[in-house]
């Protein structure tokens, strides 16, 4: 998929188990490091294909708003009761 879309005037931005391409004439909109293009294995984001235990709860912690962790307990105490 990379060759192909270097072949079609593409640049892989992102990396997560898709590949996010950006056309050639925009890529300096976006401030990317050269060392991302000339090396586009950095830009694979591996915790989304195989999350680490504490990075699953990293982010879990991270997006967790006090409605989210009240209904979490409601529903926790209606399985016990």
């Amino acid at each position: 998929m990379l060759k192909l879309g270097r072949a079609k005037g593409y640049t892989l931005v992102c990396h997560t188990g898709n590949m996010l391409f950006i056309r050639n004439d925009l890529l300096d909109r976006l401030a990317i490091d050269e060392q991302f293009i000339a090396e586009p294995e950095r830009l694979f984001i591996s915790e989304w294909v195989a999350p680490t235990f504490v990075g699953t709860w990293r982010r879990n912690i991270k997006n967790m708003t006090w409605q989210r962790a009240v209904a979490k307990i409601s529903v926790a105490m209606r399985r016990t009761s």
